[in-house]
């Protein structure tokens, strides 16, 4: 039953990596004695305890007509995560290159 309680769990702070990687000992943990989940109770604890950021993906799982398994799911999470990432990242630069174009605009205008 602890192990049961522990999946449901949310990531919170932690980095995805480490947070699949917990859900997947306790899963091996629960599958040594003999208390297996089925791929949809796997896959709806994961979806729950990623967060609102995974909010499009869940989604898109959700639809699906079929199960995913944790292999799926974790790839799936994976790259939506990388993705994010790459779209946080760009959207820094964005905002890097306004504020630097804005004081050389300043500095312009004030030396001149």
């Amino acid at each position: 039953m602890h192990l049961k309680e522990r999946l449901s769990t949310s990531r919170g702070s932690k980095p995805l990596p480490e947070y699949l990687q917990f859900v997947e000992s306790t899963v091996d943990e629960l599958a040594l004695i003999d208390k297996c989940l089925t791929d949809d109770d796997l896959t709806i604890l994961v979806l729950n305890g990623v967060g609102s950021e995974f909010r499009e993906l869940t989604i898109a799982v959700q639809a699906r007509e079929t199960s995913i398994t944790f292999e799926e799911l974790h790839e799936k999470l994976m790259d939506f995560d990388t993705s994010l990432k790459k779209e946080q990242s760009s959207e820094i630069s964005t905002i890097i290159a306004n504020v630097i174009r804005r004081n050389s605009q300043f500095r312009n205008s004030f030396s001149s």
